[in-house]
């Protein structure tokens, strides 16, 4: 047995999740719908911004397929993230069935767009999608910033870009929406706006210099750039042991030249600076969220002693780690 749904848009959506087996709980920061017992366990939260800019939250396990068709006239943008399991869209134009699996990111600019979509029954299924309606791109457009220029995809009419696998620095991005620090709501709110605001800009930075390669100091092609992000990840998986820049080169088979070169061109920073930053931010997860020493996470992070790693943390952000982890 199904639950169908019939829906113009993304409010309408929300609002008829309330009439079939979702308990609607509305507060000054959060629309919650939790799942009812007798449809399954889990909920969709949906934090609302400024500008129309939105963030939803899913986990849940349902006992009926929940397939609900959309007939969308105004033009808005979603990235949607699958964190476990999977969920399926169809595109009525294309008669395009696309399945966005665990680990896969997808851009959707829609207008004018018919479908349905699906979310499978006895499937645990985590997600978020960040969803940037047009007032949010004008408001930025007075700021000076126009996505519309930079992001060539924005001016195209499509209903689906296809799936791409997230990135290391998307995912550990979208790991920090799962495993929020903060239980008061204002400031989860704010932490929430933060990160997605992160997410956007690292994805549109990625499709941007997809869209820009001519413009970078050094000739990359869409093969070059992968390896990048390659070698970006073999980083962020082996800082406690880091490859040299020789070896680096030899694992995503591009020059010394081109990797350095290219990596500060596309990522804003050099190889050893993106690093020390990744160290870091680990560094600080591990202090807020774990009991291990300062010796014992500098040796997680591949520095020889926690003196190291307190003088290297203190010159990047301005307090020594244990003034940090009483903060």
């Amino acid at each position: 047995m199904k639950i169908l749904l019939n829906t113009t848009n993304l409010n309408d959506f929300y609002l008829k999740l309330n009439g079939i087996g979702f308990l609607h709980k509305n507060t000054a920061h959060v629309h919650e719908f939790e799942v009812l017992n007798k449809f399954g366990n889990g909920y969709i939260r949906r934090y609302s911004y400024q500008n129309n800019l939105h963030l939803s939250i899913g986990s849940m396990t349902l006992q009926k397929d929940l397939t609900y068709s959309f007939s969308v006239e105004h033009k808005y943008f979603e990235l949607v993230y699958v964190h476990s399991g999977y969920m399926e869209i169809f595109n009525e134009s294309t008669q395009q069935l696309q399945r966005i699996n665990r680990g896969e990111f997808t851009l959707f600019v829609t207008q004018g767009c018919k479908g349905w979509a699906r979310l499978p029954q006895y499937e645990h299924l985590d997600f978020i999608t960040i969803t940037i309606e047009e007032e949010y791109i004008h408001a930025l457009k007075k700021k000076g910033i126009d996505l519309t220029t930079k992001m060539p995809l924005f001016q195209k009419h499509l209903a689906v870009h296809h799936p791409q696998k997230l990135t290391m620095d998307i995912e550990n991005l979208i790991k920090k929406i799962f495993m929020c620090p903060y239980n008061d709501e204002t400031l989860k709110k704010m932490f929430y706006e933060a990160v997605v605001l992160e997410i956007l800009s690292e994805s549109l930075f990625r499709s941007a210099i997809q869209e820009d390669v001519p413009k970078l100091p050094v000739p990359l092609d869409n093969a070059d750039i992968e390896r990048l992000y390659m070698a970006k990840q073999v980083l962020a998986e082996r800082m406690t042991n880091p490859p040299s820049i020789e070896e680096l080169s030899k694992i995503v088979c591009l020059n010394t030249f081109k990797l350095k070169t290219g990596f500060k061109a596309v990522f804003a920073d050099t190889i050893y600076g993106y690093l020390r930053r990744t160290r870091m931010e680990k560094a600080k997860l591990l202090l807020k969220n774990t009991q291990l020493s300062i010796h014992d996470i500098a040796l997680q992070l591949g520095y020889c002693n926690g003196s190291s790693l307190s003088a290297i943390f203190k010159e990047h952000y301005g307090i020594p780690p244990k003034q940090y982890r009483q903060s």
